[in-house]
């Protein structure tokens, strides 16, 4: 049987399934002791701060944790809608050179738009010179972009989150970037 990875579970705001199995018995436990709504507290408060341990301890999906550090605070957000393209940049999976070589779909690392040797989501959204022009004009609506600090700004205004969601969907627009990144790697190869 396969788990779900840690990181889309994050991005999902979807607490692992053992850790709710575990709330509800020890919520069930602690409500003769407690009462029903404080046993209630009680177990959700273990099963996040659990969740968050292992998600700060895990080896996989060090990307996301490096741009989702508080996943409870991720799953209870009061706006935004993860789509297609947000989740490609938030699990570093898709139209990137890194990821399409540790599938086998391309010969190599590099950037197809000459600029770096390795192509991965910190190097789309954050340092290509192909998104130079998108990325100052986000900056200077939202302030100042790093991978530590882009949730956060996301998360702290619905306006926010839709212009970054926007920047996604233009650098990885409909899998047409995808499809450039394939066709020139099989003309390199060739």
């Amino acid at each position: 049987m396969r788990r779900l990875r840690p990181a889309a579970l994050v991005v999902a705001g979807v607490i692992p399934i053992d850790l709710m199995a575990q709330e509800r018995k020890m919520a069930y436990d602690l409500r003769e002791v407690l009462g029903r709504s404080e046993a209630k507290v009680v177990a959700r408060d273990h099963s996040i701060r659990t969740w968050h341990e292992r998600w700060r301890t895990d080896t996989r999906g060090r990307w996301t944790a490096r741009l989702i550090g508080n996943p409870s605070v991720w799953a209870g957000r009061e706006h935004g809608e993860v789509d297609y393209y947000l989740t490609q940049f938030l699990m570093g999976h898709g139209c990137f050179t890194s990821y399409l070589y540790r599938m086998g779909k391309v010969g190599d690392l590099s950037c197809v738009f000459g600029d770096s040797d390795l192509d991965d989501a910190h190097h789309t959204f954050f340092l290509c010179d192909r998104w130079v022009p998108e990325r100052e004009s986000l900056e200077q609506e939202i302030g100042r972009i790093t991978p530590e600090n882009i949730v956060e700004i996301m998360l702290s205004q619905r306006d926010y989150w839709d212009q970054v969601a926007t920047f996604a969907k233009i650098q990885l627009f409909g899998g047409a970037i995808c499809d450039q990144v394939l066709e020139l790697q099989t003309f390199k190869d060739s």
